[in-house]
């Protein structure tokens, strides 16, 4: 009986990635693939979750963490050579 399960079971798989390989190769793919990308770059920026401020303290919430974000880059950005 088990050794049925692992043959259907790579059977299934084998189609599964038949399926896939073939849908690689069309417009649609390359849309969807697209579409995820964006996606996860979008979720990319609030994967920070912790901080620390300037005065070593840990910033935990999501407005405050983005805040000092800000006043880092603005630090950067306006810092005179």
């Amino acid at each position: 009986m088990q050794r049925e399960v692992k043959v259907a079971l790579k059977k299934a798989k084998q189609r599964a990635y038949e399926d896939l390989y073939a849908r690689l190769d069309t417009k649609e793919e390359e849309v969807d693939r697209l579409a995820r990308q964006r996606d996860r770059d979008e979720k990319d920026v609030e994967q920070v979750s912790v901080i620390k401020d300037k005065d070593g303290n840990v910033l935990t919430g999501a407005r405050s963490v983005m805040g000092r974000w800000k006043e880092n880059f603005e630090e950067l950005m306006n810092e005179k050579n």
